[in-house]
């Protein structure tokens, strides 16, 4: 309370003074007229003084300076309230100014800035104080500062606008603000300039900048694009625009297209799989829908592929189709399907001759196989050639296809493949449609056959060689051999039989007999046997073999097991050719087998062929001779201790397969060979041993 009359006090300080000299200038006034001052100063004549009077006259006085004192202060007071009020006003109105986010800025009528706030400063990268005074066809350019001034014009009239202004900054940057002024008035309402708010739209202007270049690239390429568009109302289905390239493809007008929706564009019967396709675009679910049917206006089909995205199209959703006419390309697709299906009847009718062809490209890879291929290699599309046909792990270099693509000829090589069987491989570039070449086309012919054939040609020209030669040694040897015997004969009669040496002459003629017999055996290894087939038990051929060989079972401690039971009786064969053959392969078992140890020879026969086995146990034969043991006059047998020409198993080769059989065999280190016997048989008939 006492601060509060202290400070009214205060307030009321200069009221009171004021208030007392007036006072004091009454009290003055009144002694002068009731105490008649003059006579009492200067001895003038006085009056006679009325006490009642004056007290009332000062009462009244007292009373008339402090209510005067009063008002005074109230007045002053309302007056200073009111100033605080403006002043508080004014300093919110300050810091709502400066502290929004929206630029304010105040120009005379001369587009002088006369005002700033701190945001509109800072959006032009300047400070307050540089901006005030500040022409605004500094901070703008002519096109900008025209329109400025004509915006200034409507404030002269009163009125208030909305426009866009474009400013620089301090760096020179160009910015955009959306500027709301209204006129700036004095005390008398005359206008002095403009107040306006400005609102930085920079970002915005160039976002609708960008879109609106967007727009006009999109409408470009919409409007001169090659391939057709057409936007569908995924709803509807109806067409909402179409371009030019569209209108032309299908022979129709844009208003025409517009009339329109999918069902009218496709033929019916084709419509199901149009809408599902359609649909499922829709969906996201696909973007191609390849070779749809589309009808043109005249009423023919063309075919397209139509690549589709979903847009936003006047608040609709739509499919927008990119249509590309694959009608030219689809033509020329099934010609080129129909060529490939002769082409592909041409390979594979090949494959009845035994021909293959495959086609390879330079990478290694086939891409194409006949039957005739497929069926003797398995189906190698997408594998490497060298390693599914050669079975190398690389390239050779002998490859004729390499060599095909870059010499730009045919070229050819004989090789063995994986099936052990020899091919003659004749490589031809394939040109490609622009000229160049990276694969071949490749005819893959067998010539085992023919090279076995050659073969045995080469090897029946060694064999009548040394037939002939050995027919002249063993006429040479039998002219004076027929000499001797009857020499020994006459001789033989004479020796008395108590002779001391007639014991050698029995070993003398069983020599002579046993010459003989090699001798006869000369001239008939290479001569075919010229007489009748007949009809023989193969079990019975096989045992008179094994009786002929018993001695040699016995010098070399050998025995002989049989499985020949159950083997039938064989018509038109040659028996003597086959029992030649079993004593020579028979008796290479035998000498090939340590003693103690067992030689096997079995039989058995399917419809058309006769299979004889004879296995021994010996070391077996070793790899490196291998491929020569049916070779005339090759023998690793020592001729002093068997007496070998190395003849036996060339001639006995040459007896299976001119009777149109094979002889081969399998060896393996350490434990013996087995050689087999294929003949071929006419007639089969089974019998029992005893039947």
């Amino acid at each position: 309370m006492q601060n509060r009359i202290r400070n009214m006090m205060k307030r009321w300080r200069s009221q009171l003074i004021v208030s007392g000299v007036v006072v004091i200038l009454a009290i003055l006034s009144f002694l002068n007229e009731s105490l008649d001052l003059p006579h009492l100063l200067v001895g003038a004549p006085s009056t006679p003084v009325n006490w009642a009077e004056i007290a009332l006259y000062v009462i009244a006085l007292f009373l008339v300076g402090f209510i005067s004192i009063f008002l005074l202060s109230l007045v002053e007071s309302r007056r200073k309230q009111a100033e605080e009020k403006v002043r508080e006003s004014e300093r919110k109105y300050r810091l709502l100014v400066e502290t929004t986010q929206e630029g304010i800025a105040g120009t005379d009528l001369d587009e002088n800035l006369i005002f700033t706030n701190r945001a509109f400063a800072a959006l032009l990268g300047y400070k307050k104080e540089e901006l005030l005074g500040l022409s605004l066809s500094l901070i703008s350019d002519k096109e900008g500062f025209a329109k400025l001034r004509e915006e200034t014009r409507k404030r002269k009239r009163g009125q208030s606008s909305k426009y866009e202004a474009k400013l620089y900054t301090k760096a020179g940057e160009v910015k955009y603000f959306s500027v709301s002024a209204t006129p700036l008035s004095d005390a008398k309402g005359i206008v002095t300039g403009t107040l306006g708010l400005l609102d930085d739209i920079t970002e915005r202007k160039r976002t609708e900048e960008a879109l609106r270049e967007s727009e006009e690239r999109y409408r470009a390429l919409f409007t001169s694009a090659a391939e057709g568009i057409l936007l569908a109302d995924i709803g509807t289905k109806e067409f909402k625009y179409a371009n030019p390239a569209i209108c032309r493809m299908l022979g129709y007008t844009e208003e025409e297209l517009k009339r329109m929706g999918v069902v009218d564009l496709h033929p019916k019967d084709a419509l199901e799989h149009v809408i599902s396709e359609f649909e499922a675009q829709a969906r996201g679910e696909k973007t191609l829908a390849p070779k749809i049917p589309c009808l043109r206006k005249d009423g023919t089909t063309i075919y397209a592929d139509i690549n589709t995205a979903r847009v936003l199209i006047d608040g609709r959703e739509c499919n927008a189709g990119l249509f590309t006419d694959i009608t030219e390309r689809k033509r020329a697709e099934e010609a080129l399907l129909s060529e490939k299906d002769r082409l592909q009847a041409l390979m594979e009718g090949l494959a009845q001759t035994g021909i293959g062809i495959d086609i390879v490209g330079i990478d290694y890879k086939v891409k194409f196989q006949n039957l005739t291929l497929r069926e003797r290699f398995g189906d190698l599309t997408g594998k490497l050639c060298y390693e599914n046909y050669m079975g190398s792990k690389e390239p050779y270099d002998f490859c004729p296809m390499l060599k095909a693509i870059k010499n730009n000829q045919v070229e050819s090589v004989e090789l063995k493949a994986t099936d052990g069987r020899d091919y003659e491989l004749i490589s031809a570039p394939f040109p490609n449609p622009d000229g160049t070449v990276d694969k071949v086309v490749e005819v893959v012919m067998d010539t085992t056959e023919r090279k076995r054939a050659e073969e045995l040609l080469r090897e029946s020209e060694k064999l009548a060689a040394t037939g002939r030669m050995a027919a002249r040694i063993a006429h040479e040897i039998n002219n004076p051999l027929g000499g001797i015997k009857n020499s020994f004969l006459l001789i033989k009669d004479a020796i008395p039989k108590d002779y001391t040496y007639y014991e050698y002459v029995g070993r003398i003629e069983k020599e002579i007999d046993r010459i003989a017999h090699i001798v006869h055996q000369m001239f008939g290894l290479y001569r075919q046997e010229q007489k009748p087939t007949k009809r023989f038990s193969v079990d019975e051929t096989i045992r008179d073999v094994v009786a002929l060989l018993e001695s040699s079972c016995r010098q070399h401690q050998i025995k002989i097991e049989l499985d020949t039971a159950r083997v039938p009786v064989i018509d038109a064969m040659l028996e003597g050719s086959l029992r030649q053959v079993l004593f020579n392969i028979i008796r290479n078992a035998i000498e090939a087998s340590p003693p103690g140890e067992k030689v096997k020879v079995a039989a058995g026969s399917s419809k058309d062929f006769l299979t004889l086995t004879v296995s021994d146990q010996g070391k077996g034969i070793p790899k490196e001779i291998r491929s020569r043991i049916f070779e005339p006059f090759f023998t690793t047998k020592s001729a002093e201790v068997t007496g070998g020409l190395g003849l036996g198993l060339s001639v006995s080769r040459s007896l299976v397969e001119s009777i149109g059989g094979s002889l081969d065999f399998k060896s393996k280190a350490g434990e013996g060979t087995k050689f087999r016997i294929f003949l071929p048989i006419e007639r089969l008939k089974k019998e029992e041993q005893n039947g």
